[in-house]
């Protein structure tokens, strides 16, 4: 099997185990179904969800414009580089696929 198609069928598998976990777990638990009760409710998505509202909003309206990105603690001598060159490194995929 082709590392694609490992990576393939490792998504879907994942894909479709987080689908099970946001589906109720009860027929109680749907809300457009006769006997629905609030106590069969699959809470995870509406935590889920709630908490990325929660943090949308925030980022919209105060976080986006307070942060500024890393800051320098360091003060170094001006004989130091502040970037210096890396050699290239091979992905980890690239050395057991024996390429690039």
């Amino acid at each position: 099997m082709t590392a694609v198609a490992v990576s393939v069928v490792r998504a879907v598998g994942c894909d479709g185990s987080s689908t099970r976990a946001l589906l109720p777990t009860s027929p109680g638990g749907v809300p457009w179904n006769d006997g629905f009760s609030w106590k069969y409710v699959n809470y995870t998505p509406l935590v889920v969800g709630g908490t990325l509202l929660a943090l949308r909003l925030a980022w919209e309206l105060r976080m986006k414009n307070r942060y500024t990105g890393p800051r320098s603690t360091v003060d170094l001598p001006a004989e130091v580089p502040l970037l210096r060159p890396l050699a290239p490194v091979r992905s980890q995929a690239a050395r057991i696929l024996g390429g690039g």
